[in-house]
């Protein structure tokens, strides 16, 4: 009856560390949110990759044989910064991203396109661009946990 009785709360414990869990993953989720999206301004800002990488230039595009609306001094898919998105898509996940289809171009390149990264790549670490994303993270998690980290 003893060990019944002691399974019962185990497993109530158990329960209620899941759900504690999910609450504390969800919540760093959403404080990571502005961070990513500060981390993504910068780098269309910057023309630079998280990893410090610079953008490569535009080529210039050409109708009827002249340059067209080209110039050097203008910032490389400014407009594309206006259209992201994070959101929430799973305990502790966040999506990001664009209603522009051709950005997945510039993230990722193509075979005749150098790529243009504003996130890291898959499996990537960018110690820096992680540091900055995290310490919000960091932050509230300590404050949940009553200061203990």
């Amino acid at each position: 009856m003893l060990w019944s009785k002691s399974n019962i709360q185990l497993n109530y414990v158990i329960r209620r560390l899941d759900e504690i869990k999910r609450s504390i993953v969800t919540q760093a989720a959403i404080y990571a949110q502005p961070a990513i999206k500060a981390e993504i301004e910068q780098a269309f800002a910057g023309e630079i990759s998280p990893a410090e990488k610079k953008w490569a230039p535009l080529k210039p595009q050409k109708s009827g044989g002249k340059l067209k609306n080209y110039s050097k001094d203008r910032k490389i898919l400014r407009g594309l910064v206006d259209y992201f998105t994070t959101i929430l898509s799973g305990v502790g996940k966040i999506s990001v991203r664009n209603s522009k289809p051709y950005t997945t171009f510039h993230q990722s390149g193509t075979k005749h396109m150098e790529d243009r990264r504003f996130l890291p790549a898959p499996g990537e670490v960018v110690h820096g661009w992680e540091d900055r994303v995290s310490a919000p993270i960091k932050s509230k998690v300590n404050r949940m946990l009553g200061g203990s980290l």
